[in-house]
């Protein structure tokens, strides 16, 4: 069985749990759900913890911590949440295996965009389940000087994940006002993975020839390579319907192919200011 199948199979038997999930026991009209619920502004920073390896110019693992930023939209409650955003790791990383310490300057651009709908049947009181899909792109700008001719490095990785979402709810009651906290762990899963890189060699003959191309020898694969990302969430609501979130995300993949493989990790400490828009 390909791999192709596999994600067909997969899809196929989490669309019954997309179905459920947007059942929904309110007794507010959907107009009236949609009014009411929250709406934020992110922005966020951080450090990543950044780790990858290009296998079609080196064997050796590049390593750093980075600076994080990130901005996006947010519309969501405990029934439906949509959220959309871009965010940015870029700085140094160094190998440790040659004599020579080699240096690699990357930015790392990822765009997300995902929606999640609650699974009644399993969630109750204070626990609450959330499906539903994430699309994931990621577009590496990598240069090493080291390498001479094959000192550029552009890639780009796009996944439509499955997601789940769990969230328990700590909010209590003190001096009248209710402190809302929360504390969620959301698990994507690549259902689709696929990619637009270099193929087996950087260098190509298109400068020699005086038709230079940015992206000669450039392959695309789809349904290639695999993808997982968690993300782990304590949010803070404060009384002027703004919150405060503290999170740490993992996020890994790596490219299908068997001689020019791309791998990559990201480990994520940031801090997040919502804004509230619905006052």
């Amino acid at each position: 069985m390909n791999i192709r199948n596999i994600h067909l199979i997969v899809f196929f038997l989490l669309s019954p749990l997309f179905v459920l999930s947007q059942t929904n026991d309110s007794t507010l009209t959907i107009k009236e759900q949609k009014k009411a619920r929250p709406v934020y502004l992110n922005f966020s920073a951080g450090l990543n913890q950044i780790k990858f390896r290009d296998e079609a110019t080196s064997p050796v693992y590049y390593r750093g911590a980075v600076k994080y930023f990130s901005v996006g939209y947010r519309r969501g409650d405990h029934v439906r949440d949509t959220e959309i955003g871009v965010d940015i790791s870029t700085g140094k990383t160094t190998e440790n295996v040659s004599k020579l310490n080699l240096e690699s300057q990357i930015t790392s651009i990822r765009f997300h965009y995902g929606r999640l709908f609650r699974v009644n049947p399993i969630s109750r009181g204070k626990m609450n389940y959330m499906a539903g899909g994430l699309f994931n792109s990621t577009q590496n700008i990598r240069t090493n000087p080291g390498f001479m001719n094959n000192a550029v490095g552009l890639e780009n990785f796009s996944s439509l994940m499955a997601s789940f979402k769990a969230t328990r709810d700590f909010s209590k009651e003190k001096n009248n006002s209710n402190r809302k906290r929360e504390l969620s762990l959301r698990l994507n899963i690549g259902v689709m993975n696929n990619s637009y890189r270099n193929g087996y060699i950087y260098t190509n003959t298109s400068s020699v020839l005086n038709e230079p191309k940015a992206f000669s020898n450039y392959e695309s694969k789809y349904f290639s390579g695999f993808r997982m990302s968690t993300e782990l969430d304590y949010t803070i609501f404060l009384q002027n319907k703004n919150a405060i979130k503290f999170s740490y995300l993992w996020d890994g993949f790596k490219s299908g192919g068997s001689y020019n493989q791309f791998g990559m990790t990201n480990n994520i400490v940031k801090a997040t200011f919502l804004f509230g828009t619905k006052k």
